[in-house]
């Protein structure tokens, strides 16, 4: 007799920003990641959108993600860790439970605090941002390279960056449908960013054509300091900033 696994276990402090790695809380339409055992395949599974539906599925190998009762996109499940998208229907509400379903077991619930926003900046490397030393950011340069110190962008230039956790825009996106292009939907909390702590001017904010939960920000390079590598930058979405450990390469 095959014995049935253990349901899913979510570690504590486990639902944490896709981008950043840093909890505390979800915001509608972030992309977020949970850490966890029994949670999926031994093996990595990655989701697709429905061809039929235009939306990415929330089944995936035997895996559903509940967020305040609803089954949430879900882009990779496996034992260990599962990406969703949290459903923008939980604006609103001031806690939502967050729940696994992995082969008909669920797991206990956790309790979310619903933020309005919680802006992660996505960076280059494998371990979580959170982590020291700095990362870069995963930031496109105005003459379409990506930023790094090889290649730092100008000062007085124009860098893309992305993230997730933004919050409701305007006009309201569909859960797990990739952005459309036209009409664009913003954010609807302000958008602001410093780079090296100076106030840099935001371009424009949107999501990302194509993607789903990514935020797309252009901002400009500030003048004003020293060029260098590691030139930190924050993004803002109202009141909430991204995590503090992602730098620029600038000159």
């Amino acid at each position: 007799v095959v014995e049935p696994p253990p349901p899913p276990r979510v570690l504590t402090g486990g639902v944490v920003n896709s981008a950043s790695f840093v909890g505390g809380g979800v915001a509608p339409g972030e992309n977020i990641s949970i850490i966890g055992s029994y949670l999926g395949p031994r093996v990595g599974v990655s989701g697709a959108v429905n061809q039929a539906t235009g939306i990415l599925a929330a089944r995936l190998a035997d895996v559903v993600v509940y967020i305040g009762g609803i089954a949430s996109p879900l882009f990779f499940v496996r034992h260990d860790q599962i990406n969703a998208q949290v459903p923008y229907e939980i604006a609103g509400q001031a806690t939502v439970d967050l729940e696994v379903e992995y082969r008909g077991q669920k797991g206990p619930p956790v309790t979310l605090r619903v933020l309005e926003a919680r802006p992660g900046v996505h960076v280059y490397g494998e371990r979580p941002a959170r982590d020291f030393p700095p990362f870069n950011a995963a930031a496109v340069n105005e003459d379409a390279t990506h930023n790094s110190p090889d290649s730092p962008a100008p000062q007085g230039s124009v860098v893309l960056l992305s993230l997730t956790g933004q919050g409701l825009v305007s006009p309201a996106a569909e859960t797990g449908k990739p952005a459309a292009a036209s009409p664009a939907s913003v954010p609807q909390r302000p958008v602001s960013a410093t780079i090296g702590g100076i106030d840099a001017e935001v371009v424009s904010a949107r999501l990302a054509p194509g993607e789903i939960g990514v935020l797309h920000v252009s901002v400009r390079v500030p003048n004003g300091f020293f060029p260098r590598e590691g030139v930190p930058v924050i993004a803002r979405v109202g009141e909430a900033q991204s995590q503090t450990n992602v730098t620029l390469a600038v000159r």
